[in-house]
């Protein structure tokens, strides 16, 4: 039987609980099961703080999540047929067949499907960031007497162009490796370690990342062509002159991998960001001209 005294919390119960103990005991489970899970949540969880973000947002001023959405954009390009016709297009409007195949855009439905391609995308590229990660913890890569960048992020923000070659055959092989040896970044990453006096050459992990979306442009053009016999394969076509203005040009964004323009800017030879376009498959009318726009071979 409970008994009481003055004290109306301290009301003691046959179990030798009071109720003071029982608003302790309440007050430390919400604490433990509320508050500390949310304080996680609003002050704890915020942007990973690995060494590429705080690469990202010294060389870019991005987090990873946009710099994801960016790199995004050149890895929902697919090969598809210019045109395909069924049997009732054929007769009913005339419709002839194009099976030549082109870089397109791919658009997603809405709903749970795009959310689901979405990040198949983003897992579609989740090996730039894990070979670059690769190259910068190579030893081999620290070097306290570079000068080729910055010398507080030697060691955290940038690979050298030797280790991340092997990454990128197309941009860093070929016709390419000659025509783009004096236009950045393609300079450091097919420098040798040993050029310029012994001093290393650096790739930060920004442009390491745009480097590997327009390697993954050249391929997707490379099989394309190959597809429709407009070049022998395993030959890639040459597209040094188109890549050393896109990276040249005034309006070039590092982090976005991307010229900003307008919509209807005529600096981007192959921009659809207009209303048609957005219709016809180019990007989502972001105002950005990606390397393949540019170049206009999509």
């Amino acid at each position: 039987m409970k008994s009481r005294d003055r004290c109306e919390l301290n009301t003691r119960y046959p179990n030798g609980c009071t109720n003071r103990g029982y608003l302790v005991s309440t007050a430390v489970a919400v604490i433990l099961c509320v508050g500390v899970p949310l304080y996680h949540f609003l002050v704890l969880s915020g942007e990973d703080p690995s060494a590429l973000a705080v690469c990202l947002e010294r060389d870019a001023g991005m987090t990873e999540k946009e710099h994801d959405a960016a790199l995004a954009l050149y890895f929902r390009y697919e090969i598809v047929p210019q045109r395909t016709c069924t049997v009732e297009t054929e007769i009913l409007r005339g419709c002839v067949a194009n099976d030549t195949r082109v870089v397109s855009f791919r658009r997603y439905p809405p709903g749970p499907l795009r959310s689901k391609r979405s990040r198949d995308v983003r897992a579609s590229f989740e090996h730039v960031r894990g070979n670059y990660l690769d190259a910068l913890h190579d030893a081999s890569n620290i070097d306290a007497n570079d000068t080729s960048i910055d010398a507080t992020g030697t060691d955290a923000c940038a690979a050298s162009g030797a280790s991340l070659r092997p990454f990128l055959p197309r941009v860093a092989g070929g016709v390419h490796r000659e025509a783009l040896a004096l236009v950045p970044p393609f300079d450091a990453l097919l420098r040798d370690d040993a050029d310029s006096g012994g001093s290393r050459r650096y790739v930060r992990y920004v442009d390491y990342a745009c480097l590997a979306a327009v390697e993954h442009s050249l391929t997707l053009l490379d099989d394309a062509a190959a597809w429709n016999d407009a070049a022998p394969a395993g030959v890639g076509r040459d597209f040094s002159a188109a890549l050393a203005a896109f990276f040249t040009h005034e309006d070039f964004s590092v982090g976005a991998c991307a010229l900003i323009v307008g919509a209807e800017s005529s600096e981007c030879p192959g921009e659809k960001d207009t209303m048609m376009g957005s219709q016809k498959g180019s990007d989502l009318g972001y105002g950005e001209c990606d390397f393949i726009e540019f170049a206009n071979v999509a």
